[in-house]
């Protein structure tokens, strides 16, 4: 029978997650709840004890845990302080920290169950057992140890396992990753609630504003194609770089590479094959870009290439690309090949130079593809507001505490 709530009191939800930068994932669902909900729903929000978190414009910014193993221990404590009826976790593999902070999470939900806490967590990433191989664990741990194999799979098998069980629910961003959990770790299908990536809202760009960085001067007068995030060996810029082989010399293609480095090492090896292949002109690494350029880029860009070697979690750039209505060419793998239909609000790429250079001649010379592919993100852009997900969110916990 339900049960129903006579006094209409907001409901108490603490949710657990980082909230940086500007563009995370939880930052705009919070924002979102907040704003939408403000006499229903009390959102706390329980984020990493850095003090620039409380710059967010965010209410309610609790600075709770600390990235090492302590953070199990005061994310309960304040849970018992605030008793709220809801907790909803964030999970990523290295928001705590590192592997010994992930492997000890499922203990989370487990104790906060013990507290008599309703709790939902969304997953982010999910790694299919299949593609634990070496090169998964040299790209991800930076280490060609194979005997690694046996203890990652029974990291991942246990981390998601208990993770579902003591959850009452499970929150992913496709039908893909709800299957792999299913599939590969016998999750209850009934738990897990698939809840589309949200899109901001459309900012538009300041037409006086001009960034002051040195790479401004070589690309402000000239037409160029962006790929951004951080750079990570599974970020796959390889591919972009090789593809300059297969492309028209009459093409004039400039590569912006927007964002900080992750592994400096990539970072050199890039380099070095941008001198190998002789197309220093027509690169450009811009290192870690303010919220400013970024937005300036992707108003500036004909289009965006995300050529990542893993999909394994929605895009948060792909996200922020479709919010600003720009053609976006993808690795056709994964949550990419679920997100984007190939030659309508995107186009999708093999894993070789040749495909990817036949892709961007394509988008290049076709301006009534370029086009069509616009109004279809509008559209997308339209049923992925954050306001939407938000309602689509509350709709959970309502539901979840009329059980």
């Amino acid at each position: 029978m339900r049960k129903k709530n006579p006094n209409k009191e907001k409901t108490k939800i603490a949710m657990v997650s980082s909230i940086r930068p500007a563009t995370n994932y939880s930052a705009y669902l919070i924002e979102a709840l907040q704003r939408c909900y403000p006499k229903r729903l009390d959102v706390l929000i329980y984020t990493s004890r850095e003090k620039k978190n409380l710059q967010a414009p965010l209410k309610n910014i609790k600075l709770v845990w600390d990235k090492n193993i302590l953070y199990l221990f005061q994310i309960l404590k304040q849970t018992a302080k605030d008793r709220p009826k809801i907790v909803h976790l964030q999970h990523e593999v290295n928001m705590f920290g590192g592997l010994a902070t992930a492997a000890i999470f499922p203990l989370l939900p487990i104790l906060l169950k013990l507290m008599r806490v309703k709790v939902v967590t969304t997953i982010h990433a999910v790694v299919c057992q299949k593609k634990i191989d070496e090169e998964f664990i040299e790209t991800f741990f930076r280490s060609k140890r194979g005997f690694l194999l046996l203890p990652i799979k029974l990291f991942f098998s246990l981390l998601y396992r208990m993770t579902g069980i003591f959850s009452d629910k499970i929150i992913v961003h496709t039908e893909g990753l709800k299957t792999i959990l299913v599939r590969d770790y016998h999750l209850e299908k009934d738990k897990i609630v698939i809840m589309p990536h949200g899109v901001p809202d459309k900012v538009e760009t300041d037409r006086t504003y001009q960034p002051s960085a040195k790479w401004f001067e070589n690309i402000s007068q000239r037409k160029f194609i962006l790929t951004y995030g951080y750079l990570h060996k599974r970020k796959g810029i390889e591919v972009l770089l090789d593809a300059f082989k297969f492309l028209p010399k009459k093409l004039p293609v400039i590569l912006v590479v927007a964002g900080g480095t992750l592994q400096k090492d990539y970072e050199q090896r890039l380099k070095r094959m941008i001198k190998e292949l002789k197309i220093e002109k027509n690169v450009v690494f811009t290192g870690f870009v303010k919220e400013k350029d970024l937005r300036w880029f992707l108003e500036k860009c004909q289009f965006v290439l995300l050529p990542a070697q893993y999909s394994i979690s929605a895009s948060g750039p792909l996200a922020q690309t479709i919010s600003q209505y720009k053609p976006v060419i993808a690795s056709d793998i994964g949550v990419f090949s679920e997100e984007i239909k190939g030659g309508v609000d995107g186009l999708l790429a093999k894993n070789s130079p040749l495909s990817w250079a036949k892709q961007i001649e394509r988008l290049m010379s076709d301006k009534k593809l370029s086009q069509k592919i616009v109004t279809n993100l509008r559209k997308k852009h339209q049923q992925r507001k954050w306001a939407k997900i938000a309602g689509r969110t509350n709709s959970l916990y309502q539901s979840i505490l009329e059980k």
